[in-house]
């Protein structure tokens, strides 16, 4: 259900490729301060990091990395909060298909 246990948003264990992440920050540079990206532990910064690193991300066009980086920015400033457990977020899914499990 909606408050069931939260599917724990992993990063792959693969390297992050510093040229990758430079390359998804100037596609962003519109949305997300340098400053953001700066701060290990913010939200813009975890997101960044976790496409960079996601196989699903790889093939997708400007439009669709930009929104699922945005999605993935709200998931990882909001993890707190009840709506964030029993979701389905951060899943080699579409992002279009990110929600909470039965909804």
């Amino acid at each position: 259900g909606m408050f069931g246990i939260m599917q724990e948003a992993v990063v792959p264990e693969i390297p992050i490729d510093p040229i990758r992440v430079e390359a998804l920050q100037s596609a962003f540079q519109n949305v997300t301060t340098a400053t953001a990206w700066e701060d290990t532990n913010s939200p813009q910064s975890k997101a960044i990091r976790w496409i960079a690193q996601d196989p699903y991300s790889a093939d997708k066009t400007p439009h669709q990395l930009l929104q699922r980086y945005i999605v993935t920015v709200l998931y990882f400033s909001t993890t707190e909060l009840p709506w964030t457990r029993g979701v389905n977020f951060l899943t080699n899914q579409d992002e279009c298909k990110w929600k909470a499990e039965g909804g």
